[in-house]
């Protein structure tokens, strides 16, 4: 008499090497969801501050880009949003950090806000800094601007 079908230990044996695989993967899928995040929100920023860059241009006219946790006004984290003020602008930008943090440094003393000088310039050199709160070892993403707002983005 033929056997048709598997045994329990042939079954027993599929579902611990599935969950392996699973353990395995894991982790793997949450750095690489990391990166994404990281490199999707270092890009966004970067879109950012070139439209508002064009905004001060085309309108002739000082822009501010600043942190925003509602839309109406400036606030200190820019992890969830970025506001740019205008004389006629206003207008919301919000940004998904994830379980990152998000910060700026600039080579003045005010990490609070970017000013935009109506010939597209600003006033000094910075970079915005993205790393995940959660692990160490996960890679670190810096979107660095120049006083023309020429932008590039690298990963640590």
């Amino acid at each position: 008499m033929k056997n048709l079908g598997f045994s329990i230990l042939e079954c027993m044996i599929v579902i611990a090497i599935a969950t392996l695989s699973y353990l395995i993967a894991i982790p793997n899928l949450q750095r690489l969801n990391h990166a994404y995040t990281g490199k999707t929100l270092i890009i966004r920023l970067q879109q950012i501050l070139h439209y508002a860059r064009s905004l001060a241009i085309v309108q002739q006219q000082s822009v501010t880009v600043c942190p925003s946790y509602n839309g109406y006004s400036c606030a200190e984290n820019w992890g969830v949003g970025v506001l740019i003020v205008g004389k006629n602008t206003k207008q919301y930008f919000k940004l998904n950090t994830g379980a990152g943090s998000l910060t700026l440094q600039q080579s003045g003393n005010n990490n609070k806000r970017i000013e935009i000088l109506p010939n597209g310039m600003l006033y000094v050199n910075g970079h915005f800094n993205y790393k995940n709160s959660r692990a160490i070892s996960w890679p670190e993403f810096n979107l660095y601007f120049n006083r023309a707002l020429r932008t590039y983005i690298t990963t640590i």
